[in-house]
């Protein structure tokens, strides 16, 4: 079994994302031929790393920030880790705005939308009134609030919310 193959289990075990630190504490308790590894070793003793704790979770992060089959949500601090085909994860869908005939009522409300802008501007309207956002930018529509995202000019953003 490899790393790779290591992680994928804890991750296909759990039904919530979890954090890089709750993986080190399973590879430990369930998988201890995967800690200090002469590998983890090695770098503790030529000073890359703090400590063996330090050495295995930073070959988590790099594990799971290079392989596409695994999602990091950024927005949580530490991030959280889960499968790209686990049903329950968010799903950020890349679109572009681009003007206002693209704008349209949202009939999902189901579920609180974050919307991130990566490059130009948009607006998004509620019943009550207007907020404008600009590159950089993040907003978070709690769910059950009617609105209409829509840009002027060509808008590059990020939508993340819960799949349905």
């Amino acid at each position: 079994m490899t790393f790779v193959d290591v992680v994928k289990d804890i991750l296909a075990a759990t039904s919530d994302p979890i954090t890089p630190q709750v993986i080190r504490e399973l590879i430990k308790k369930k998988y201890p031929q995967y800690y200090g590894t002469p590998s983890h070793i090695n770098n503790v003793a030529k000073g890359r790393y703090k400590d063996l704790d330090h050495a295995l979770l930073a070959q988590i992060y790099g594990l799971v920030r290079m392989k596409k089959s695994f999602f990091c949500d950024r927005t949580h601090k530490p991030m959280k880790i889960s499968l790209r085909n686990n049903k329950a994860r968010p799903k950020l869908r890349p679109q572009i705005l681009l003007n206002e005939d693209n704008m349209r009522n949202e009939d999902d409300l189901n579920t609180d939308e974050v919307f991130i802008v990566l490059n130009g501007e948009m607006s998004i309207e509620f019943v009550d009134g207007k907020v404008d956002l600009s590159s950089g930018e993040i907003y978070v529509v709690p769910k059950g609030i009617k609105h209409k995202p829509y840009a002027e000019s060509e808008c590059e953003m990020l939508l993340y919310c819960k799949r349905a």
